[in-house]
């Protein structure tokens, strides 16, 4: 046996794919960050007594084996997210509440002009709300019709189609800072009935010597408690519970193999 050989050791993960069990299909994510397995192993241990009555170890034994999979993304999407939420996303259209603040500098605003941009959707006299800032709390401004909107009317504003906006001439004349929440329509992807299922996982780590080792559980569920992410935040870590599944003997498998990692 070479030193080589001999001070082999794990160089890191190398590809990790997700298998849905419903059916069959595969996940196409990025390799993360860290895939890390706790065992859980319940141990029991088997007392005695010495020849002068003083209890003692006599042995243990594994009676459990509950173990986890901790895999960690560097990449919020929406097939990572589903695993922190525990429903899978689906394609929708829907009307939904969009979030807009700016300073009020001018009296009117261009429609947005081009298609595929936030605000594109946005129909004339969309159900809209918005504040100022006026005694140290929150002032409500008023919606009325685009048509027949004027500045005149003190703190009031208009939106049109593909929002087109409209302020009060008191507004721009002290160039409010306004908070907007407006009505769009949309088209992506939102979360669906469907709930999170079982799944399969295949990994290959690398060996110092290039070496494939391969790591298999057929059967993993992810745990949904204490799931919050931060959007913010520079991963995202997904547990999954490693299951047994009728007939076998252990939760996961791992093969050496003397397969080198080639690059074409």
């Amino acid at each position: 046996m070479t030193v080589s050989v001999l001070n082999r050791t794990f160089k890191g993960i190398a590809e990790v794919k997700l298998r849905r069990s419903s059916d069959g299909a595969i996940l196409h994510l990025p390799t993360p960050n860290t895939f890390m397995v706790e065992n859980n192993v319940e141990e029991k241990i088997q007392y005695t007594r010495t020849a002068q009555g003083e209890r003692s170890r006599a042995g243990n034994y594994v009676s459990g084996r509950e173990p986890m999979l901790r895999i960690a993304y560097s990449h919020m999407q929406p097939e990572t997210l589903q695993f922190k939420i525990g429903n899978e996303f689906e394609t929708k259209t829907e009307v939904v509440k969009v979030a807009k603040s700016f300073t009020v500098t001018q009296a009117t605003y261009p429609a947005v002009a081009a298609t595929g941009t936030l605000g594109y959707n946005v129909v004339v006299d969309a159900p809209t709300q918005a504040s100022i800032t006026r005694s140290n709390i929150s002032f409500q401004l008023t919606q009325v019709p685009f048509s027949s909107f004027s500045g005149s009317v003190d703190d009031t504003f208009s939106v049109g189609a593909n929002f087109a906006l409209k302020f009060s001439d008191n507004l721009v004349t002290n160039q409010e800072t306004v908070s907007m929440l407006t009505e769009e329509t949309f088209t992506g992807l939102g979360i669906g009935d469907n709930i999170v299922g079982a799944h399969s996982v295949i990994a290959t780590i690398i060996t110092t010597q290039n070496k494939l080792v391969i790591f298999r559980a057929n059967y993993i569920t992810p745990s949904i408690a204490g799931s919050g992410f931060d959007p913010s935040g520079e991963q995202i870590e997904i547990p999954f519970f490693i299951n047994n599944q009728s007939g076998e003997c252990f939760p996961y498998e791992m093969f050496f193999t003397d397969v080198t990692v080639n690059c074409k």
